[in-house]
């Protein structure tokens, strides 16, 4: 990290935890945990796996939209951004902050539920790289709504085709298109520590993953700046 950008990270980090995030995310770990010891031995996995691929999905896409508008409402973009703070260290603060929070909460139900072993990195990976996805595309779509109801009737319009490898991992229907998505990927990296992946299916897997958080991270960058950079002056 840069100086800004671990400035504005550690900014970030207090805010969430001032606003009540990580407390949720205790609560709602252990509302996981519970829920899992509660499965069959043949389902636990399976459970897992979907549990820890909607955590960051949520926390990352949610989460960010009410971060953004939030800080929207507070105005705190005309002081922020005539500063030497750059765009590149915002937007890469809000993906790592909520990325931590995403790995220590799907890592505690991971590590509580399943023997630590060097596979797990796939997990830890997996979380993180989906929920800097999510974040940054979140960021995208609340830098364009002045509203929660707004976000909420666009979220679906963002989010609902990247969860369509949902429906080959519960086998009803089948493509490889799929593993053009980020979110196959992530599923792949999620599984990859109960089932075994060839080595070249988890590279295509961080590969789609990496590529799609650069391509997003611009598009999110753009919105930002037509939303909110350039509207500063007007608020």
């Amino acid at each position: 990290m840069t100086s800004s950008t671990w400035s504005i990270w550690m900014h970030d980090v207090r805010f969430q935890w001032r606003h009540g995030f990580y407390a949720a995310y205790v609560l709602v770990c252990l509302l996981y945990i519970v829920l899992l010891f509660q499965l069959p031995e043949r389902w636990k996995e399976s459970a897992a796996v979907i549990i820890l691929f909607s955590d960051p999905a949520a926390l990352g896409f949610f989460f960010i939209g009410g971060i953004i508008l939030l800080e929207k409402s507070q105005g705190i973009y005309s002081p922020l951004f005539i500063t030497p703070i750059r765009l590149g260290s915002y937007l890469w603060s809000k993906a790592l902050s909520l990325g931590m929070l995403s790995v220590v909460a799907g890592g505690s139900i991971h590590v509580i539920h399943f023997p630590m072993g060097y596979e797990s990195i796939y997990v830890f990976s997996g979380l993180l790289l989906s929920s800097i996805f999510f974040t940054l595309l979140g960021t995208g779509v609340a830098a364009a709504c002045h509203t929660l109801n707004r976000f909420f009737f666009l979220s679906p319009l963002y989010a609902s085709w990247l969860m369509l490898p949902l429906l080959g991992y519960f086998g009803i229907y089948e493509t490889s298109l799929y593993s053009l998505l980020p979110t196959h990927s992530a599923l792949v990296l999620l599984q990859a520590s109960y089932d075994p992946f060839s080595v070249w299916t988890l590279i295509w897997a961080y590969a789609v993953l990496l590529f799609s958080i650069v391509m997003v991270y611009f598009w999110a960058a753009k919105k930002m700046k037509r939303y909110v950079i350039y509207r500063v002056g007007d608020e």
